[in-house]
């Protein structure tokens, strides 16, 4: 702490001094008249948001001079610190730090720091370069800084004062109480975010609320908020899916669920006095039937229930179209799962524009003020969406660019002072689990980030991710509520800045966990909604049988699609997306409930006519070049035919050879008859060719196929891999 003597100053209209040293004594002075008694108890409060309890020895003080009005409440317990003069116990307040100074005596055993002085110094600000104002009216000036106090600001300087025992508030205890003028009344942002006209002393910033929030009263700055470092914690989770129901696993072991994942975050926040919950999209869309079947309005009920402060869209918002994307965001009826009052937490797409507004469809970005500590929040969805969603939901949407969209934010939110940036990114990639090196667009995007975004949380990818690059934390926790991301953040908040941060990816193992018994009553209740339906049993499966491709892109369970899709449009071959199988079929009794799993997008089944050539062009496709030079794979399940592909050939030539079911090759020049579902058909995921399909008949839905093929098959049924596709 900075050196004081005890000197007082006499009441005068103009203060005064000549020796340097009288200067230096008078800016580190800081007096009380009241000696602590040591078998005071310690003063609480039961005010939410306040943890802390005035200290006995300095309680008396506290109270006798000025109490709440001019400390406000306790923002440390009692501790000992080191000065240069020693180490003492201090205590710190919204508006100042008091320490305890039992060598001196009474009545100077209580000190008050300059509190504003070392602010100022965090902030990377010289008072001594701020201009002078020019004295007019009722005025008092300062020779030791060369400032005036004058008007609302002088007058409430000299309402208030350390008891020093001379009658009234004399002008040497307003001066020990504030300190001498460091500027002139001028305009700035405070820790709160409110643009107001304030005035700096030694010990105050002395603000005046001309409109607004107080009303043109006098507010004092939380100065010793300021100086005190904020822990907090940054709950993440990114494509829930709706995942409200349990039933996924992780090593063999029962992962998430709504009810379990709101129990460790109840766990997590416990241990800590300030957390924030938030999601990097997809949060809804290719949801479980629980949550689907009732337009996932489960799943915002329980972000809304389990508080979530703030989250961005994923792709998957749009699956079932822009306005009903804004209906459930926004509230409102819909004929099967009724009306509802929407989320209660604020959802941000910077990237999103409405091309007939020019504007986005959700804010950019939103501000949470935690304690004193603002931080903004930005939240972009992959500009390449519109490639991956049914086009007719985003018909009238432009993605933007991500990082160009971030840094425009990250512009204006630092003209509001806002430095501590968390970007919500629902675009990723993937982490090595033994060198740690992150690949895919997340790193593109994040490089091109501006430096003050701290922390990113990614999402789309399903993977796990916890590293560094350029300087920004990068975060992701897998999918389906099977982990979460657990940040831990300290922020200056005189800096106003992140200045350390680390997380741990949590996995929701049930083991040694209770689910949360409001969320497990609540998914409950919705599970019991739809189970005369979710439960009807369609088959019997004598296996598991999976997505999982083998080096060639084939898999038992695309298999089994494409042919149920094939078998109800009576077409020649079929075509079945990879991204459109969310979850396996597991061995035993088979419900409507799990085939809704598997198939979730309610997408309709097509049957149109594509040239042998245009085929070839589909199958090739399936190797799509991206802007960061790498070349993404999607490969299509198929069924009524068969082809050999190479890597060694270039993008656009992988095919070999396509064969029909009765192997031989097929014709370019013939037509044949294809089934894919509407997605596709549309052109979707890259698979533009298919637009150009004719003969269009429309089916039923996906899931519709897959239920009538599995009841029809012999049961129990299986499928597997049949080397349709060959790598050579």
């Amino acid at each position: 702490m900075d050196a004081r003597n005890t000197v007082g100053l006499q009441r005068k209209v103009m203060v005064r001094t000549t020796a340097l040293f009288l200067l230096t004594a008078l800016l580190m002075t800081m007096v009380g008249r009241v000696q602590p008694a040591q078998a005071a108890e310690e003063l609480c409060f039961n005010q939410p948001g306040v943890f802390d309890c005035v200290a006995p020895e300095f309680r008396e003080f506290w109270q006798s001079n000025g109490g709440l009005p001019v400390f406000g409440y306790p923002q440390t317990p009692a501790r000992q610190e080191q000065t240069p003069e020693g180490s003492f116990l201090v205590q710190y307040f919204e508006r100042q730090r008091l320490e305890y100074h039992p060598e001196k005596a009474a009545p100077f055993m209580i000190l008050l720091g300059r509190i504003n002085d070392e602010v100022l110094g965090r902030e990377g600000r010289n008072w001594r370069a701020f201009p002078l104002a020019t004295p007019a009216g009722d005025c008092v000036r300062f020779d030791e800084t060369g400032q005036s106090a004058c008007g609302e600001f002088l007058r409430y300087w000299r309402s208030q004062g350390l008891d020093m025992g001379d009658g009234g508030v004399s002008f040497r205890e307003s001066l020990a109480l504030w300190g001498l003028p460091l500027s002139a009344p001028m305009t700035e942002i405070n820790v709160d975010g409110d643009e107001v006209l304030t005035q700096h002393f030694e010990r105050a910033r002395i603000e005046l609320h001309a409109s607004g929030k107080g009303g043109g009263e006098i507010l004092l700055t939380r100065l010793g908020v300021m100086l005190v470092p904020l822990d907090m914690k940054l709950l993440t989770v990114n494509d829930f899916h709706g995942q409200i129901s349990t039933g996924r696993k992780v090593s063999n072991k029962d992962v998430g669920g709504a009810a379990i994942l709101a129990a460790y975050f109840k766990q997590e926040r416990a241990k800590t006095r300030y957390s924030l919950t938030v999601h990097a999209g997809d949060a809804i869309g290719a949801s479980g039937p629980s949550s689907a079947l009732l337009q996932d309005q489960p799943t915002l009920d329980f972000m809304n229930r389990i508080g979530f402060d703030v989250g961005t869209i994923g792709n998957h918002e749009f699956d079932d179209g822009f306005e009903e994307l804004m209906r459930v965001l926004n509230g409102g009826c819909h004929p099967v799962a009724g009306c509802w009052d929407g989320v209660d937490f604020p959802m941000l797409a910077a990237n999103v524009i409405d091309k007939r507004t020019n504007k986005t469809i959700l804010p950019a970005y939103t501000i949470i003020n935690v304690a004193g500590a603002r931080i903004g929040f930005i939240g972009v969805v992959l500009k390449g969406t519109a490639e991956i969603v049914i086009p007719s939901a985003v018909t009238n949407l432009e993605f933007r660019d991500e990082a160009a969209s971030i840094n425009a934010a990250v512009a204006e939110l630092n003209k509001q002072g806002v430095h501590a940036i968390v970007a919500l990114v629902h675009e990723g990639g993937t982490q090595n689990t033994q060198t740690g090196v992150v690949t895919g667009p997340i790193v593109g995007i994040t490089e091109a980030m501006d430096d003050d975004v701290d922390v990113v949380v990614s999402g789309h990818t399903h993977t796990s991710i916890n590293a560094m690059i350029d300087g920004k934390l990068v975060t992701q926790a897998l999918s389906y509520s099977t982990a979460f991301g657990n940040i831990d953040l300290t922020i200056d908040r005189a800096k106003r800045d992140i200045v350390s941060k680390k997380a741990t990816i949590v996995t929701t193992f049930h083991e040694g966990m209770t689910p949360d018994p409001e969320i497990a009553a609540m998914v409950k209740a919705y599970e019991d909604q739809v189970a005369p339906k979710v439960n009807r049993k369609v088959g019997v499966a004598a296996t598991t049988i999976t997505a999982e491709q083998n080096a060639a892109g084939e898999s038992a369970l695309g298999n089994l699609i494409a042919d149920a899709q094939r078998a109800q449009m009576g077409s020649q071959f079929a075509f079945m997306n990879p991204g459109g199988i969310r979850a396996p079929i597991d061995a035993g009794d088979v419900t409507w409930g799990e085939l809704y799993s598997v198939q979730p997008f309610s997408n309709d089944v097509v049957k149109l006519s594509l040239s042998g050539e245009q085929v070839y062009t589909l199958l090739n496709q399936q190797w799509q070049p991206q802007s960061d030079g790498s070349v993404r794979t999607r490969f299509l399940q198929i069924s009524g035919l068969a082809y050999t592909w190479s890597d060694a050939n270039p993008v656009g030539q992988k095919v070999v050879e396509v064969r029909g079911a009765d192997g031989q090759p097929i014709s370019r020049a013939a037509t044949y008859t294809v089934t894919v579902n509407s997605f596709l058909a549309a052109g979707g995921d890259a698979f533009t060719i298919l637009i150009q399909g004719t003969d269009r008949v429309v089916g039923p839905t996906d899931l519709d196929a897959l239920i009538n093929y599995v009841e029809k098959l012999p049961q129990p049924f299986s499928a597997s891999i049949e080397n349709r596709i060959v790598k050579q």
